[in-house]
């Protein structure tokens, strides 16, 4: 268990949960929850990623909270970059519906 480790502070650098069901991730949450109400070297957790990374395509969409919503509600500035040509990009809502998430 972490109290193998105390007192040096740890975190979870990147929590991906890919492939995992909806109790196995649920579980997860709860126990970093008690972990952070029970001991201060706990100092949380960075998820990994915050939307579903669609151009990257195959097994890399099974990462993210959020996918994107059907609803466009607004567009980017003009957006320029080194490799692509300047570009507005549309803006979703975003959704909670993963489907990678079983």
């Amino acid at each position: 268990e972490y109290h193998n480790f105390a007192p040096t502070p740890w975190f979870i650098g990147e929590y991906g949960a890919n492939g995992q069901d909806m109790a196995v991730i649920q579980a997860d949450l709860e126990a970093m929850k008690t972990h952070a109400s029970e001991s201060s070297d706990f100092l949380g957790a960075a998820f990994f990623q915050f939307q579903t990374t669609y151009w990257k395509g195959g097994a890399e969409m099974n990462f993210g909270l959020f996918s994107l919503g059907s609803t466009q509600i607004g567009e980017t500035s003009e957006f320029c970059d080194r490799t692509l040509n300047c570009k507005k990009w549309p803006v979703h809502c975003l959704s909670t519906k993963l489907d990678w998430l079983p």
